[in-house]
């Protein structure tokens, strides 16, 4: 994409321009603002189901259990659960930050180790489930590290391109420390919204899954099946929504500061991480909001079509296992696409300050007129990202 139309005023000589100077909006307005209002809404309901629910379970906590044991419940989730819950989020929060720093550190032998640590980890997971007689989760673990090793052997040709491409990825957020401040928060605001996700979803089965359960009298009460399903269908929805808006945000934020150095290496405008971040939280919000909403419908369906898998697989229909499994490769191979055309639309929008759906059509318009093979270039690095994410799954699972 070229640079902006007064991109070429602003730069004369060693001046260094401010953000909002370089990538000026013309005629700024709020874009999709009707998304936003809808995501704030969506937050609000969550707010006030996560409050109920979590007032019912404090109201019955001797119930439920104070710690791992002396639970009495019998018929749902306990505080073992909760206390489960954030064992993982504490070690996934500390091994991913580890995985970051180990990039910054070690970028050549980056793309080697964590294709070695992948395999290790996902090979020791299928052998540890295989000696404690978990037959299926082993078996798909050994399957899955079968296809990682396959991968990885067809990856290595293209290994010095990315080590390039993750280096000035990385020389440049050196430069700019704000990439990683902005990282760390962001990160820190999801595993915190992880937890809440966490105690609100235990939180609605103790309140309202029906039996002998005290807090059906407290406030709001009155439990049923319907209301525990209900519930749980909105709050795995909002949470969706919710933290696929800060993954967009924090990515509409970082690819300001990187359209800054991109298009003047040796002179990027001042105030990239404010600016970026001012425009996401106003004009911009409405457009996050508007995408991250469709790839959360989508992760939502894919959602819905592996419990129906499940319950095929539970009830013995053949048929209905293999349809839905058809079902949710093909769900999954929209929310790549999706997820592909956002990455790029987003940065179009940090620096250009476009709607959503006119940064998603310039986005398509370059890959029409480049390739899809100039876009994708044979880089690893997003890959090589993703199977860090796995590995501090498997560790997570172990």
């Amino acid at each position: 994409m070229p640079p902006p139309p007064n991109y070429g005023q602003v730069y004369n000589g060693d001046q260094k321009p401010q953000f909002e100077e370089a990538f000026k909006v013309e005629k700024p307005k709020w874009n999709d603002l009707w998304a936003g209002i809808l995501f704030i809404l969506t937050c609000a309901g969550f707010v006030v189901v996560s409050g109920i629910s979590i007032q019912g379970y404090a109201a019955t906590k001797s119930f439920n259990g104070g710690g791992i044991y002396g639970s009495q419940n019998e018929f749902g989730l306990t505080t073992n659960t909760i206390v489960l819950f954030m064992m993982c989020l504490a070690v996934a929060f500390v091994l991913g930050y580890a995985y970051v720093w180990g990039a910054r550190k070690f970028t050549k032998q980056f793309i080697w180790i964590t294709g070695i640590l992948n395999i290790i980890s996902c090979f020791v997971t299928a052998i540890y489930m295989l000696s404690r007689k978990y037959w299926s989760g082993g078996i798909i673990f050994l399957v899955f590290g079968i296809f990682t090793v396959i991968c990885f052997i067809s990856w290595i040709p293209r290994i010095p391109f990315s080590v390039l491409m993750l280096q000035t990825a990385i020389d440049v957020s050196k430069t700019y420390g704000h990439v990683y401040l902005v990282s760390f928060f962001s990160g820190l605001l999801a595993a915190a919204f992880g937890a809440w996700f966490s105690v609100t979803m235990v939180a609605v089965y103790v309140k309202y899954e029906p039996g002998n359960n005290p807090a059906c009298s407290t406030a709001a009460g009155g439990c049923s099946s319907a209301k525990v399903i209900g519930l749980l269908v909105f709050i795995t929805f909002a949470a969706y929504w919710i933290t696929e808006w800060i993954k967009c945000a924090t990515h509409v934020v970082i690819s300001g500061v990187y359209g800054a150095w991109y298009f003047a290496p040796k002179n990027p405008a001042k105030g990239a991480t404010r600016g970026a971040a001012r425009r996401a939280l106003t004009y911009s919000f409405g457009s996050i909001s508007f995408g991250s909403l469709i790839v959360a419908i989508i992760q939502f369906l894919r959602q819905l079509c592996s419990v129906a898998r499940n319950q095929a697989a539970a009830d013995g229909n053949i048929v209905g296992q293999i349809g839905f499994c058809i079902l949710g490769c093909l769900i999954s191979i929209l929310n790549w696409a999706v997820e592909f055309i956002n990455r790029y639309a987003f940065s179009y929008m940090a620096l250009y300050g476009k709607s959503y759906i006119q940064s998603a059509k310039a986005t398509w318009t370059m890959i029409k007129n480049r390739g899809m093979d100039a876009l994708v270039n044979e880089c690893l690095t997003g890959p090589v990202f993703t199977m860090g994410s796995t590995f501090v799954a498997y560790i997570c699972a172990l």
